[in-house]
């Protein structure tokens, strides 16, 4: 192999995973934004998940996504903890599951999603719901390096600020539009978008009408 050739596919390999870190910051952007624009509506989802989440192109991974599915969303009050058990397996924090929780649970759910959509597979399992449920409540997860050899420690500090067991140190979703990994690998206009969406800046655009 020439060095010619060997610099071609290094190169055209640092450009798949530099333009897979941008799509992925970019997506974590907007969900973010979603989630904060919520919360400041004082609405939780409860039930996040990469299902719940649609391109608005339907094809474009460059398009601007959209959350939908708002039938376990409720509206509370800051302060107040709910106690209703929802949410969907794999995704769900472990404060929920224990039946006292508050909207920070939308961040352990959105923090769960960041670690599938580097690694291609989920920080909690187990052979059944309850071996699942079991895990979440444990909270004890890793960062194998089988899965993430090629992700920045940057990165997987970022998802560990998403899910931290305590709630206290559980960073908002406006807290983690400022986190140094998604300033390094999202497009600075679409960071901003992301923010002025998360103060209700085009927020009509990141989510289907609620129906609650």
């Amino acid at each position: 192999m020439t060095t010619y050739t060997k610099f071609h596919i290094s190169n055209n390999l640092y450009l798949m995973f530099f333009s897979i870190f941008s799509i992925t910051a970019k997506t974590v952007a907007q969900m973010l934004s979603s989630v904060a624009f919520l919360h400041s509506r004082q609405i939780v989802h409860r039930d996040l998940k990469l299902e719940n989440w649609v391109l608005e192109s339907g094809k474009d991974v460059w398009s601007p996504l959209k959350l939908i599915d708002f039938g376990l969303s409720t509206h509370f009050t800051p302060g107040h903890r709910l106690s209703r058990v929802v949410g969907s397996s794999y995704y769900v924090a472990p404060e929920v599951l224990k039946k006292s929780y508050t909207e920070a649970c939308d961040l352990w759910s959105l923090g769960v999603i960041v670690y599938m959509l580097l690694s291609g597979a989920p920080p909690f399992y187990g052979k059944n719901d309850e071996a699942i449920k079991a895990s979440i409540v444990q909270g004890e997860y890793t960062f194998p390096h089988e899965l993430f050899r090629d992700v920045s420690d940057e990165a997987m500090a970022f998802v560990s600020t998403l899910l931290s067991y305590n709630i206290e140190y559980r960073y908002t979703a406006e807290q983690a539009l400022t986190h140094p990994w998604l300033a390094v690998n999202c497009d600075p206009a679409i960071l901003q978008r992301a923010k002025d969406g998360a103060r209700g800046n085009g927020a009509e655009r990141i989510m289907e009408p609620m129906q609650m």
